[in-house]
């Protein structure tokens, strides 16, 4: 015992004195002096291991007061005198201080005010040795903390401002390293799997209420933000979890707090912020969810591609042969290239670039490897329109829970395998080590604010929703992926979302049947759930993006889309004046989902409000609309 209290002993003073030397040089914009030094030495990681060594300590108090029901002072007075009194390698006292100075050491080691693009190799080193020592854990369960947690901890360790001044010094860390998480050093491939949950920590310290009043924290949070929404993947994110907020923020008092709002918009794409003259979450969510719908069809065309390159491959092969024979004149051909048998496929030659790099950063910041690289020959499976699990858009709540539970998961199996990493911080050391216990600890509660998208059309109804369909995609185009003569039930998922109206759907895009004449060249607006009063709005949008298409040579099938949804005032008056000044829109389409039958006439009585409004459209359409389509639109 002696000797563990002396041991406990020195580990406290280490961590002073490395606290004391990192205040020398904090600020300083010499970042090759002392606190290279103290990284290259493994300052980051001693502190990382002292704070997930007092963090566990300190949690499984906080976490055994919880789980009781009875929460009266004298329980808390006796959990208290249990932490005080405990036999732990040295006294409360001091690990409560221990942690404040670990904690302390870390802001002045990270955050720091120098060029944040200098000495970058040391800057990753630092970052690595924060993951691998368990530290970045530790501070994400601080994150994570609740309100009646904090006040739990606050009782038992006796200090009032605790909980605060660990998650505003953890806040400065995390904000510190957003922008090395998605670095692209190809010894560090698995550290942006860190990103989504270092975004929603930031995202869960910036609706705290009691942080949320200190600008220096405020502005902190959101210049992390700013470097992660430069991650696609992220700005789904971001914007599924924080959009209302971050708006809220944009109007906040103080002018630092309203400049770093604004810059995280801008890196989220919503240029139209600096004008001021628009200032609306949802207008903002709308405009994404049409540009980033248009990513993920031109995604799905890639599939179609693939799909047509497999099934007529051997007939292009056959032809080769067949001229070759017929005439004596050389003629190449390869059998990637199906041109011969559709010479109106769209090809999206210019866009292939950006479609790479989102794929790429998907697979960067979310491939952790769980999935087999074989599947069998079937179609894959999708959680669209599974009837047990189907609820209305605007009245469901987001499975965010389960979600993240599974993303941990997969980030454990790959903590697991990965074996590379900068100098002696190797990230195969992320283990056990590092992980355990954290699916439960990093799993705030569910709020209403989580799935901000949640009125959106698949795949843009969650950002999860969103991370499946792409991973299961980057799959499906890979060309090692088992053949299948079908599109993935993922793919036509989507396409029932664009096209509820089989027919059509099979006109547009024919898979079941050999059409050379066909383009597969289609774009869907699809339009989010709810009540529409008006479409005023939406129609600007719409017209936004609908002006480039008059100059392209090959119009895409243009449809509009509306699921899910109740219309009433002059819902139908507008939607014609957005059809007329949008003239490429060809099909127009209302459906809704069925219901399971212990909820229909619950939710009959709502989905179908107002649906007397849309047999008028049939005389009223404009003469562009060749298609109008109603799906279960009215019982």
């Amino acid at each position: 015992m002696a000797k563990s209290k002396s041991c406990a002993s020195i580990r406290f003073l280490s961590a002073k004195i490395i606290r004391i030397i990192s205040e020398e040089c904090s600020g300083h914009m010499d970042f090759n002096g002392k606190e290279r030094h103290l990284i290259e030495a493994g300052a980051v990681s001693a502190l990382g291991k002292m704070l997930s060594n007092d963090i566990n300590f300190i949690r499984s108090s906080v976490e055994n007061n919880l789980a009781l029901s009875d929460t009266s002072d004298l329980v808390n007075d006796s959990l208290s005198n249990d932490f005080l009194t405990s036999k732990s390698d040295h006294s409360s006292d001091d690990t409560v201080q221990e942690i404040r100075y670990v904690l302390r050491g870390l802001v002045n080691i990270l955050y720091s005010s120098s060029d944040p693009t200098a000495f970058v190799d040391t800057q990753l080193m630092a970052c690595a040795q924060l993951i691998s020592s368990g530290g970045i854990r530790e501070m994400l369960w601080i994150a994570s903390l609740r309100q009646d947690a904090c006040a739990t901890l606050e009782i038992i360790t006796r200090e009032p401002r605790f909980c605060h001044d660990i998650q505003v010094d953890s806040c400065k860390v995390l904000s510190s390293i957003c922008s090395l998480l998605l670095s692209s050093h190809e010894e560090l491939t698995g550290i942006a799997k860190w990103a989504p949950y270092v975004s929603s920590a930031l995202v869960s310290f910036l609706r705290s209420n009691i942080l949320c009043m200190i600008p220096d924290v405020c502005v902190d949070a959101l210049q992390g933000l700013v470097s992660l929404a430069d991650c696609e993947p992220m700005k789904t994110r971001i914007i599924d979890e924080f959009m209302p907020q971050l708006l809220t923020l944009h109007r906040h008092d103080n002018r630092n707090v309203c400049d770093a709002a604004a810059r995280v918009c801008l890196s989220l794409g919503f240029n139209q912020i600096e004008t001021g003259l628009v200032n609306d979450a949802h207008l903002f969510g709308d405009q994404f969810t049409i540009r980033r719908s248009r990513l993920i069809q031109s995604l799905v065309r890639d599939e179609i591609r693939h799909l047509l390159r497999e099934i007529w491959a051997p007939a292009l092969k056959a032809n080769k042969h067949r001229l070759q024979n017929d005439t004596s004149e050389e003629r190449s051909y390869d059998s990637k290239d199906i041109g011969a048998l559709f010479p109106f496929l769209i090809q999206e030659k210019d866009s292939l670039e950006s479609r790479d790099k989102f794929r790429h950063q998907f697979k960067n910041v979310y491939d952790c490897h769980s999935k087999s690289s074989t599947p069998p020959l079937s179609r894959s499976s999708s959680s669209f329109g599974r009837k047990q699990k189907m609820k209305r858009t605007m009245y469901r709540r987001s499975s965010y829970n389960e979600g993240r539970e599974e993303e941990l998961d997969q980030l454990w199996s790959m903590a697991r395998s990965t074996s590379t990493g900068i100098a002696t911080n190797r990230m195969g050391e992320i283990s056990e080590h590092v992980l355990s216990d954290f699916v439960g600890a990093v799993n705030p509660p569910f709020c209403d604010d989580d799935n901000f998208l949640e009125s959106h059309q698949y795949p843009l109804n969650s950002a999860i929703e969103e991370k499946d369909w792409v991973m299961e995609h980057c799959q499906a185009i890979r060309d090692d992926y088992a053949y299948s003569p079908w599109l993935s039930d993922r793919g036509m998922d989507l396409l029932r979302v664009c096209f509820p109206s089989k027919l059509i759907r099979d006109q547009v895009i024919p898979l079941n049947g050999f059409d050379p004449d066909a383009s597969f060249n289609f774009r869907a607006l699809t339009m989010p759930s709810g009540r529409y009063y008006s479409f005023r709005r939406e129609g600007q949008l719409l017209s936004q993006e609908c002006e480039n298409v008059h100059h392209s040579e090959q119009r895409p099938h243009y449809t509009l889309c509306f699921s899910d949804s109740t219309y009433a005032g002059e819902f139908a008056e507008s939607l014609l004046q957005a059809l007329v000044m949008c003239p490429v829109i060809q099909g127009l389409s209302f459906s809704n989902e069925d219901f399971e039958e212990e909820n229909a006439l619950e939710d009959s009585s709502r989905v179908y409000e107002g649906t007397e409004l849309l047999p008028f459209l049939v005389r009223a359409v404009p003469s562009s609309v060749n298609h109008l389509t109603f799906d279960n639109a009215r019982k």
